[in-house]
């Protein structure tokens, strides 16, 4: 974990449904150049270090105002990428997850909120690692899973990186519902990440096989 992060315990807010960042992952975030400025401007006095949120209910009819949930992660601008047309693409990079303890009232452009460490600190200071971890029977059941949503990976690369690594991919990239995706990142380590990730899957995949059966 960034030694410093603890500086920043009141952070800008990025909203973003369905988007989850593990530390040290990467997320890709598509957006207009004028938001990037917004951005970059919002986040002058915190290094480039903002907050990465889900809302908890999308149905409500004020956008700029959704409820969101009480956990996120403090990520930081390492680079951005020009797209097409006034479109670029921000890569923000996981440092360590947060629990919100109040959203502040907003003054700017970005929603801010006062966050803790607290709980997630010792563990993502860390490399996570899992135990007794098979990576082969992982991909097997990551791969039948993905290929329902007709999902395919490069899997040869994947099975080059970390066990973490894999997982925190699936859980960021695969079509899991948002609320999936955020019991997981709340899972304070790996090994509890990795198995309610395997749980989803094999849940998925068990309705996806009776389904299939009742059609047939």
């Amino acid at each position: 974990m960034n030694p410093h992060i603890n500086h920043y315990n009141t952070l800008p807010i990025l909203c973003i449904h369905g988007a989850v960042v593990f530390p040290d992952a990467v997320l890709p975030i598509p957006m207009s150049m004028e938001q990037y400025e917004i951005l970059l401007s919002e986040t002058a006095d915190s290094d480039g270090i903002l907050g990465i949120v889900q809302p908890s209910d999308i149905k409500q009819a004020d956008k700029t105002k959704l409820p969101i949930f009480g956990s996120g992660t403090a990520v930081k601008i390492v680079d951005m990428d020009p797209d097409y047309d006034d479109m670029v693409v921000v890569h923000l990079k996981g440092i360590c997850r947060f629990r919100i303890l109040e959203e502040l009232t907003k003054t700017n452009s970005m929603r801010r909120a006062v966050v803790s460490y607290k709980t997630y600190a010792e563990t993502d200071s860390t490399t996570p690692e899992l135990s007794n971890f098979d990576k082969t029977s992982f991909i097997t059941l990551a791969r039948l899973y993905m290929t329902q949503f007709n999902i395919t990976p490069n899997w040869q690369e994947l099975k080059n990186i970390t066990d973490a690594e894999l997982v925190n991919f699936i859980a960021m990239a695969g079509p899991l519902e948002p609320s999936e995706k955020q019991a997981i990142l709340e899972e304070v380590n790996a090994d509890q990440q990795k198995f309610m990730l395997e749980k989803i899957m094999d849940m998925s995949l068990s309705d996806s096989f009776h389904t299939s059966t009742l059609v047939h």
